[in-house]
């Protein structure tokens, strides 16, 4: 069974201000970051319509240091992180720790900055990432595996399958699978995610968080 932390519901609550007030942003990338005395928290803002761009048939991989990566989001991720890495290596030297999330295309960028990191020999606390388009071959998957992670499918979101030539993190499935047309746009979003996360965190086992 999957333990949840207080720390799931605050990266929520980042990935949901990610879209109104980001830290740091290029034209293909932005990010939420937020300090305190014993973390630091990127959250990579998504967007509410990824699903066309998904089912593209010419989805293109890319090599990052020997792993399969999906080029998009390896080319949006990057367009931010050559200014994130800093920070996280100041606060690596403060002792601090490292939550990486996002929603949707933040996501797929998240998972994809958090194997930058691991190949930098940073680790991360955890990942956790909402509704999360697929980025990563399955050695890239392999690599990011030891770092604790909380994945999440609401209702009958097909965006966590896609695009399908890339893997997927294990999914915490929230709410009903039972398809239905009219729900597969409205699962996707944060505003029905969080109602349909809370029901799942307050049903589960939680453990304290560190620094939280």
């Amino acid at each position: 069974m999957i333990a949840l932390l207080p720390i799931d519901l605050v990266m929520l609550g980042d990935a949901e201000r990610a879209y109104v007030a980001p830290t740091i942003s290029s034209d293909l990338a932005h990010a939420l970051v937020v300090e305190d005395a014993t973390s630091i928290r990127i959250s990579f803002k998504g967007t509410n319509n990824i699903r066309d761009d998904l089912t593209d048939a010419d989805a293109e991989s890319t090599d990052l240091a020997g792993f399969s990566v999906d080029a998009g989001f390896f080319a949006s991720a990057t367009s931010i992180a050559w200014r994130l890495i800093p920070l996280v290596l100041t606060a690596v030297a403060a002792g601090k720790m490292i939550y990486i999330g996002g929603h949707s295309k933040g996501g797929a960028e998240a998972q994809i900055f958090v194997l930058m990191l691991i190949l930098l020999g940073i680790a991360v606390e955890r990942l956790v990432v909402f509704e999360p388009a697929r980025a990563l071959g399955t050695a890239a998957l392999t690599a990011i595996a030891a770092v604790p992670s909380i994945a999440t499918r609401n209702g009958c979101d097909d965006v966590p399958s896609l695009p399908p030539r890339f893997g997927s993190l294990p999914l915490l499935q929230l709410g009903s699978t039972a398809f239905r047309i009219e729900r597969l746009v409205a699962d996707h979003l944060l505003v029905n995610v969080r109602p349909a996360f809370e029901v799942v965190y307050n049903s589960l086992p939680t453990v304290p968080a560190k620094g939280v």
